[in-house]
Order: structure tokens, then sequence, then C-alpha cells
């Protein structure tokens, strides 16, 4: 009888331990019909799914040999397998495995490998769902593993949390041309009214804290720099509150616009199709579209009357400060003047990590948060089904 603390002490990562949910802690070793096979047959057959190339692919063979060969590793891999895909919680309090015994390279590339083969039973669940291959391609292409330095590459699983969502059939995650798609609910910092004309109006919800520029902050920023706190309520027939413009940004001064005509469109725990943005380039408006109306048309099929009415993504590109740091004939400038641009919850005022240093992007946040002193932040977008 082999429990996981067992594992973990044998490898010498036992701190860890209580950083994984209780009920995986006190049940002893037990194979699953979802753990991963580190067979060389199945390792070939994630590298044909994946287009995975050399030299990686003699990396992961090597690797999956030696956790064949020593068991404790063996079993150390399959919990945090379990961690990231199988358990709701299991690696959102850190419960990470960085197999620290083991050379560097080594020890990336069985990090990496609990990526790579989610490959596998993601494309089985594809086909037991009568998913397009086609779609099934584009969910896996980027589960492939290509360079050597894999120390390096994978040095953190925390990246890999959210591919969970991939295995859920209740968010139907797909990933179609550029983006990756999935229902689920959604909060808000706004609330979005639409009359009856089509228009749309936006105020933040009460109690964000803004700076003068209209960005979302923290508490400590508010307190420090100061700023404003959002309000709003109904009263008299008309709607009192910090109004959302186009671009996302909290308009300082309270307005009172009539209510009337108006019905709430976007509000907390609205069911969306949520959209998320994988790293890389190649974001231009065409791309984009055919994107939207792949997933459109096959959410309606799929869902029916149940499919929700528009597109949300929470995303550093859909920040409100995006025109202030890119010109207007880059692609991720064309890409937030084409949606609905709402606030988000305050993030670091740092490069995101994504961002490769050297690049055009790079260079543009570095001057716009470090040179000039900006306050960046994310941003939310919306886009409805029948705008496009």
């Amino acid at each position: 009888m082999i429990f996981l603390e067992d594992v973990l002490k044998t490898i010498n990562e036992y701190e860890v331990a209580s950083k994984f949910p209780l009920n995986m802690r006190i049940q002893p070793f037990s194979p699953q019909v979802n753990d991963p096979d580190f067979s060389d047959e199945n390792i070939l057959r994630a590298a044909q799914i994946t287009g995975t190339r050399e030299p990686a692919l003699t990396h992961l063979r090597s690797a999956a040999k030696f956790l064949r060969d020593n068991e404790m590793f063996r079993l150390a891999a399959i919990y945090m397998y379990r961690a990231i895909y199988t358990v709701p919680d299991g690696t959102d309090n850190g419960a990470f495995i960085l197999f620290s015994q083991l050379e560097p390279n080594l020890a990336g590339t069985i990090r990496g490998m609990l990526r790579f083969l989610s490959a596998i039973p993601i494309v089985k669940w594809h086909r037991e769902q009568n998913i397009p291959e086609m779609y099934s391609r584009d969910a896996v292409k980027y589960l492939g593993l290509y360079g050597e330095n894999f120390a390096e590459a994978y040095s953190n699983l925390i990246d890999f949390t959210w591919m969970r969502q991939e295995l859920d059939p209740d968010l139907c995650y797909i990933q179609i041309l550029r983006f990756g798609f999935m229902i689920k609910k959604r909060d808000f910092q706004a609330i979005v009214f639409k009359h009856k004309n089509g228009n749309y109006l936006a105020f933040a919800i009460p109690g964000i804290y803004a700076n003068p520029h209209g960005v979302v902050i923290t508490k400590d920023e508010y307190e420090k720099k100061g700023g404003f706190i959002t309000d709003f309520h109904a009263q008299d027939g008309y709607f009192i509150g910090n109004r959302i413009n186009e671009r996302g940004l909290i308009i300082s001064k309270t307005e009172r616009i009539p209510a009337d005509g108006y019905r709430i469109y976007i509000s907390s725990g609205k069911m969306v199709i949520d959209m998320h943005i994988p790293s890389g380039g190649g974001m231009s408006p065409d791309i984009s579209l055919r994107s939207w109306q792949a997933a459109r048309d096959f959410y309606r099929k799929r869902l029916g009357e149940n499919c929700p009415d528009i597109i949300v993504c929470n995303s550093w590109i859909c920040s409100p400060v995006m025109e202030e740091i890119l010109p207007e004939n880059a692609n991720l400038v064309k890409f937030v003047q084409r949606v609905h641009r709402l606030p988000a919850l305050p993030c670091e005022n740092v490069i995101h990590p994504y961002i490769h240093k050297g690049t055009s992007l790079y260079d543009a946040m570095n001057k716009y948060i470090v040179t000039d002193k900006n306050r960046f932040c994310n941003g939310m977008m919306f886009l409805p089904l029948d705008e496009f």
C-alpha cells in the first residue's frame, strides 16, 4: 500500500505534500482509467497527434523509459497528471512536483510530458462527442514539444492547469483557428444594458478603485496615490453611476442617464462563450473574424437555443490603454477596436510574461510602463453573436 506522501518522501519532495487535495493524500495509490501511459507506443502516438519532432521526441522517449524503470518517479508523474487534469483544485494551491532530484533537462522533459500526453484523451473525447477532426487538430497542435531545453520551457506547470477544461464535457472546450472557446458563467466588473434601438450602455459595478485616468487599480494603490471609487444605482427612472467609455476606461464623473428603453444585457453570472487567446502572433482581423464565425456556428449547431449570445474574453490584449501603446495599424489595436470593452480586475503593472523580449510589442510595453511610468491594466471584451 503506497500513499502520495510515501512517493514524495522517496523522491525528496515531501514539502509539497500539503499542497495536494486531502482526498489525494489519504487514498492509497491504485491505477485509474485516465492515468497517463508512459509506454513507448503511447509516446509515439502522442507525437503523431501533436506533430512533435526531433530532437524532442528522443528526449520524450528517454524520459518515459526512465519513468518505466523508476517506479516512485512514475507514480509521482501520475499524481502530478491527476492534479493537473482530473482534480478540480489539484494544482490551484501550488501542488507542483518539480522532480528536482533529477538532472534539470530530464526533470523538465517529464513536466512537459504531462502536457504532451493530454493530447490523447482530448482527441478521444472529441471523437466521442463527434467534434470535427479539424478542431481536434487545432486543439492539440500547441501541445507538441519541439525544443531541447525542457528545463527552461517547462519550469512551471501552472500555465497548464487551465487545460483541464479541455476534458470537461460541460465546458465543451474547442480550439478553432486562432482562439480557444468554451461555455461557462462569467463574472463582470460592469453591468451592461441594451437599448431597444440596439445601443449598449455600460456602468462599472459599485466599489471599484480606479485612478484618475479610469484604469482599475488595487485598494492599496488608491490609498497611496488617490483616484476614485465607483458607484452605481437606479433611482427615479435614471441610472446613476460611473459610465464606461468605448475603450473600457471608467469615467470618473458620475452620470445620470434615463433608464427608459434599456434592459440588462450583461451582469455577473451570465453564461457566455468564453474565449482564450493562446500565445503567439497572427491575430489579423481576418483570422479573428473567421475564428469567431466558426465558434458561433459550432455552438449554435451543438447547443441550439441554449447557445449563449455573446463571446467574452478577459485578457491583457483587451486592455483599455492598448491604443496608447501601439500604433493604430497594429493588429492588436484593430482587434480591440472591433469589440466592446469593459474593465477587468486589477493586475500587476508589469509587462506580461508571454510577451517576449526583443519584440516590438515588448519594447512598446516597456516604454509605456517603465520609461513613461504609466499604469497598465487588463481588460475584458464582449462581442454579440449577431454582430458578425
